[in-house]
């Protein structure tokens, strides 16, 4: 499960990166998106496009529909949108989808909706269905100086919930003009979070969600992460 420290931080990126690596390699992989917002209206309903671009990446048989059942066009966080289009998010129906899709795959990539804390409900936020899946979550953060901060925060919300993350992604990391906070982050979230060194994301150029498009710089510092997917003992 990719989880984001906030909005706008990658998810879609690394996630659509991995299913391509993981095709690669030939592992069965398929993708699944349980909420989204900020859809576009269609003839066939409500169409998010970074669930189109998931599923080019992983080249997804299924309907739009079955890898992402909670649709809503409104930007806010899914327990506003629900509200806003008297429509709750259906956890059954999300139930219903991550089953059936984990049948037909030896890897599912799940991308979250927004942080770790994003409300779907008034009671249940989207590191819930994390802990509630037992999944094996990465967790991507900005390369910032304030990347240490954000990371620290999510990786004891995860172990708040007997959640312990598989990775740590800083993305967007421009190598040329990077500030020496960016350079020693990893170091620091190593030291104060516990984890294994996080993964340096790059600044790719190349990428375009729209062409579904991915760039090879950015394929090359996910390989880490697809090796240790494909190379975990099975559970």
């Amino acid at each position: 499960m990719v989880l984001g420290t906030q909005r706008g931080i990658g998810k879609s990126v690394v996630a659509g990166g991995l299913a391509m690596l993981l095709r690669r390699r030939r592992v069965p992989v398929d993708v699944f998106k349980p909420v989204s917002v900020g859809c576009r209206r269609t003839r066939h309903g409500p169409v998010s496009p970074d669930v189109e671009f998931l599923a080019h990446c992983a080249d997804s048989p299924h309907e739009l529909a079955v890898i992402n059942p909670v649709r809503y066009r409104q930007t806010f966080a899914p327990a506003e949108c629900a509200r806003r289009e008297r429509r709750p998010v259906d956890f059954d129906k999300i139930e219903q989808g991550i089953h059936g899709l984990s049948e037909g795959c030896s890897v599912l990539l799940i991308e979250g909706v927004g942080g770790l804390l994003e409300p779907l409900d008034e009671k249940r936020t989207m590191v819930e269905l994390a802990a509630r899946w037992n999944a094996e979550v990465a967790v991507v953060a900005p390369s910032s100086v304030d990347a240490v901060n954000h990371v620290l925060m999510a990786v004891d919300c995860l172990r708040h919930r007997d959640v312990e993350p598989l990775a740590v992604l800083l993305n967007r990391y421009v190598a040329e003009s990077a500030p020496w906070a960016d350079e020693i982050n990893p170091e620091q979230i190593a030291t104060y979070a516990n984890v294994d060194v996080p993964l340096m994301l790059p600044h790719d150029p190349v990428i375009s969600m729209e062409k579904g498009r991915m760039g090879e710089d950015m394929l090359a510092a996910l390989q880490p992460l697809a090796t240790r997917l494909t190379e975990r003992p099975a559970s």
